[in-house]
């Protein structure tokens, strides 16, 4: 499985420098199955190809596109990077890519564009306090000393490497793809990731996470048209998140997975 996983990674790569974003040409006159299949096809993309922080410029180019008042975009852009979903950027470079904002056959004909005002608003609201938050640098001189936090999270980040290659690997084929077979728990302990290791990785995957969980709450109407066949990627998420944790755990508490068991065969034994 890996050398398909590497494949298939150079394969992306290798279309790195084309514009390979989902069109909207002629959606106008699409049925709703066609609508609704092509807005999943390219949530998917966004989702798999861009991270929340990656798609944050696109939310503030419609902005500017739907002539909000500067001050506005600028109180959006200073808010954390984190509280822009991945379906607020998505939405945001489909419609910049000429999605209409209204179509009968999808979400029961709600305005999508509507949403998206609405999620920003609701991002300026609850960044507020993110603006007034103030980053004190100390210019230096001398040489750059890279810090132990530093370290770990580059080396956790290395961790991740195999993780994109059965992300990427489930963007090219993902009816192949089995997440069953992908053992994220054997390959944290395989790269002998330590407790601080597995909770930043977590972290990585954390926001993707939050997001499946709130899908299956069944809250956002817009999560459920979007996200409504990735179940497989839903299975992986919620494997990272979770083989993270316990792998933080662990390594904390130096007790094996199977305490429970553990602790029971100590009192037989006594």
């Amino acid at each position: 499985m890996a050398s398909k996983l590497k494949k298939a990674s150079i394969a992306i790569r290798q279309n790195k420098n084309k514009d390979l974003s989902p069109r909207w040409d002629g959606a106008e006159d699409w049925d709703a199955e066609q609508f609704t299949r092509h807005f999943r096809v390219a949530m998917e993309y966004y989702r798999l190809e861009f991270s929340s922080k990656d798609l944050k410029p696109k939310v503030v180019e419609w902005m500017k596109g739907q002539g909000w008042h500067p001050d506005s975009v600028a109180e959006f852009k200073k808010t954390k990077d984190n509280r822009c979903s991945g379906t607020m950027g998505g939405l945001a470079a489909c419609l910049l890519r000429g999605m209409p904002e209204v179509h009968a056959g999808f979400n029961e004909g709600r305005d999508s564009a509507k949403w998206l005002e609405e999620a920003i608003n609701r991002v300026i609201a609850e960044g507020k306090e993110d603006t007034e938050e103030e980053e004190v640098t100390e210019k230096k001189e001398t040489a750059i000393v890279v810090s132990i936090q530093d370290r770990v999270r580059e080396a956790a980040y290395k961790m991740t490497e195999e993780i994109e290659d059965a992300v990427e690997s489930f963007s090219l084929d993902p009816e192949a793809f089995d997440p069953k077979q992908f053992k994220v728990l054997n390959l944290l302990k395989g790269k002998q990731a330590k407790a601080a290791h597995a909770r930043i990785i977590k972290d990585v995957y954390k926001r993707q996470y939050d997001e499946y969980i709130e899908l299956q709450e069944g809250k956002c109407e817009q999560l459920k048209e979007g996200y409504s066949h990735l179940s497989k990627a839903l299975s992986t998420s919620v494997s990272l998140v979770e083989r993270a944790t316990r792998v933080a755990q662990t390594r904390k508490t130096g007790q094996p997975h199977n305490c429970q068991q553990a602790v029971r065969s100590r009192r037989l034994i006594h």
